[in-house]
C-alpha cells in the first residue's frame, strides 16, 4: 500500500506521519500541559506530529478551562488549520487521480480517501457540482465506493447530466447503493423517460442494462436504431447484451449493418459476441466478409461461439488475405475454443478440426451448427447507411 501512496504523491505532510505514528488530539495536548511540559516541548510536539485536532467553539473553551495556555492553543489551531489544508489538497489529488489512472492507482486513490473517512465526504459531494465531467464521474465512483448513501438524491440528479461519463457514474454508484424500493422506482422512471424521449437518456439506459431490465429490452432496442444521440446508442447497445432479451440480436445485428457511426457498430458488435446465439452468427459472418472496419471485432465475437460453429470459419478466415491484428484475433480465437495451438500452421489446424467435426458429428451439440460459407472477405469498407427504419412492433 506504501509504494501505492509514493506513487500517487500521498505521503508527504500529515499522511506520512499518520503511517509512522500517533496522531495528536485535544486530550494530548491538554494532558501534556497538565504533566507540567513546557510550552517549547508541546509546540515541537505538535510542529512535528499528525493530528488530528477539534477546533470547534466548544472544543476550545474546553482547552480554555483545562488551562491550556493561549498561545499553545493558537499554535494548535493553526496546525490543525494547516492540516485542513494539506488534507483538502490530498483528496483533490485522490479524486484527480482516480479519474486519470490506472487500477492500481485507483485502488490507492480508493484507500487513502477510505482511511481518511468521513472528513473526505463533505468535499467529494462538492465536487459533484464544481468539477469538470471526468472529475464529477471520479467523485461519484468513488462515493459509491465509500458506500455513502447520502449521495443517493444527488445520484439521481446526475443521471441526466449533460456530460455523460457523469450519468453512467451516477447509473453504477445507483446500482451499488440503492435499496430495492429504490431500484423498482429508477426502474420505472427510466423505462418511462426512454417511453418519452426525454433527453440526455444514456444514463436511464445504463440503468436498465446494470438491472437486466427485460421489461425496458424493447424500449433500449427502439433508442438503439432510432436516438439522435451517439452516446445513448452505445449504451444501448451495451444494456441490450446485458439483458439478452429474445429480440436483442435482431436489433444489434441491424445496427451493426446500418448505424451511422463507427463507434456505435463497433459496440453492438461486442454485444453480438456476448450473447453469442446461434441465430446471430450469420450476421457477424457478413461483417466479417463486408466490413473491413468491423472484421477485428466480429471476429472477436464469432470466437465467443461454440467450437464447431466457429473453429471453421476462424480457419477459413485465416486462409484470407486480412490484416495482421486480424490474423493474430483468428489464430487466438482458435487457441481458445480448442486448446490447441498450430500456430500458422493451416494444413494442422485442417487435419485437427476434420477430426473434431468428426468426433462431435453425432451429437446434439454439432447438429445444431450450420457450417458457413468461406468467407470471401471484401478488402475495401463498406460505406455505413442512415439509421434504419424501426423493425419492432408498436407500443
Amino acid at each position: 500500500m506504501r509504494s501505492w501512496l509514493i506513487t500517487l504523491g500521498f505521503c508527504a505532510g500529515g499522511w506520512s506521519a499518520a503511517l509512522a505514528g500517533e496522531v495528536l488530539t485535544n486530550a494530548e495536548i491538554a494532558a501534556m500541559v497538565e504533566a507540567g511540559l513546557s510550552e517549547t516541548i508541546v509546540k515541537e510536539k505538535i510542529a512535528t506530529s499528525a493530528n488530528n485536532f477539534d477546533i470547534s467553539a466548544a472544543a476550545l473553551i474546553e482547552l480554555k478551562r483545562q488551562e491550556v495556555p493561549e498561545t499553545l492553543i493558537q499554535t494548535l489551531y493553526q496546525a490543525a488549520l494547516a492540516n485542513r489544508q494539506e488534507q483538502t489538497a490530498q483528496i483533490a489529488a485522490a479524486i484527480r487521480r482516480y479519474a486519470a489512472g490506472n487500477e492500481a492507482k485507483k485502488r490507492a486513490a480508493y484507500l487513502y480517501l477510505k482511511q481518511t473517512g468521513d472528513a473526505a465526504i463533505p468535499q467529494l459531494r462538492a465536487t459533484l457540482t464544481a468539477a469538470g465531467p471526468k472529475i464529477r464521474a471520479a467523485a461519484v465512483a468513488l462515493l459509491a465506493e465509500l458506500g455513502n448513501q447520502e449521495i443517493l438524491p444527488a445520484l439521481e440528479e446526475l443521471l441526466t447530466d449533460p456530460e455523460p461519463a457523469a450519468r453512467h457514474s451516477a447509473a453504477d454508484g445507483l446500482r451499488r447503493l440503492a435499496s430495492e424500493t429504490l431500484s423498482q422506482s429508477l426502474t420505472k422512471q427510466a423505462r418511462t423517460a426512454l417511453r418519452q424521449q426525454r433527453a440526455p437518456l444514456s444514463g436511464y439506459v445504463r440503468w436498465l442494462g446494470l438491472t437486466k431490465d427485460l421489461a425496458g429490452a424493447e424500449l433500449i432496442g427502439r433508442r438503439l436504431l432510432q436516438d439522435a444521440d451517439t452516446e445513448t446508442r452505445l449504451e444501448a447497445a451495451w444494456a441490450l447484451g446485458e439483458i439478452d432479451g429474445e429480440a436483442a440480436g435482431k436489433v444489434l445485428a441491424d445496427a451493426a449493418k446500418n448505424d451511422r457511426d463507427e463507434k456505435v457498430r463497433g459496440a453492438a458488435v461486442r454485444a453480438l459476441g456476448k450473447l453469442a446465439r446461434p441465430e446471430n452468427f450469420d450476421a457477424l459472418a457478413e461483417l466479417c466478409r463486408n466490413a473491413p472496419a468491423l472484421r477485428g471485432e466480429a471476429l472477436t465475437a464469432i470466437g465467443k461461439y461454440p467450437a464447431a460453429q466457429a473453429a471453421p470459419f476462424l480457419l477459413d478466415a485465416l486462409k484470407q488475405p486480412i490484416k495482421p491484428d486480424e490474423r493474430l484475433t483468428a489464430l487466438n480465437g482458435l487457441r481458445e475454443l480448442t486448446g490447441k495451438d498450430y500456430g500458422d500452421d493451416l494444413a494442422q489446424w485442417t487435419e485437427f478440426l476434420t477430426l473434431f467435426a468428426a468426433e462431435h458429428a453425432a451429437t446434439d451439440f454439432n447438429a445444431r451448427v450450420v457450417k458457413p460459407e468461406a468467407p470471401n472477405f471484401a478488402i475495401d469498407a463498406v460505406a455505413p447507411v442512415n439509421l434504419p427504419t424501426l423493425n419492432l412492433p408498436p407500443q
